[in-house]
């Protein structure tokens, strides 16, 4: 009985650290220190696995290009200014500050909502 309950409370901390993964990205920017940078925690808008850790302390704008995911988040959440940070900090590139434009999906209409928290009709 002991080795069950070990079992299900190493079970329930994996499941739960894999829902958190799954709604976070975990970016770093350059920063001070150098060799950590700055390392911040940004929700994800959907949950998914892609990009869960991105690190943009060499980024090019190419990078830019290849990861649309985090851009347009930190778009959305007005952190603009990170990704001008990681490309200024790019000794290799010569670069201004980037257009960052968000790209969005258009969404079926939705279907009109009821008040009852039944789902029946008034």
């Amino acid at each position: 009985m002991r080795g069950f309950f070990r079992l299900f409370v190493f079970v329930l901390l994996v499941s739960g650290w894999s829902l958190a993964a799954s709604a976070l990205h975990l970016v770093r920017t350059p920063g001070e220190p150098h060799w950590l940078g700055k390392v911040m925690f940004i929700p994800k808008d959907r949950l998914t696995f892609k990009e869960t850790y991105v690190d943009m302390r060499r980024w090019s704008p190419a990078d830019v290009a290849t990861h649309p995911l985090v851009v347009n988040r930190l778009a959305e959440l007005n952190m603009n200014d990170l990704v001008s940070k990681a490309l200024s900090f790019n000794s290799n590139a010569n670069v201004s500050t980037p257009v960052i434009e968000t790209v969005s999906t258009p969404s079926a209409p939705s279907a009109p909502r009821d008040s009852s928290i039944f789902g029946g009709g008034q």
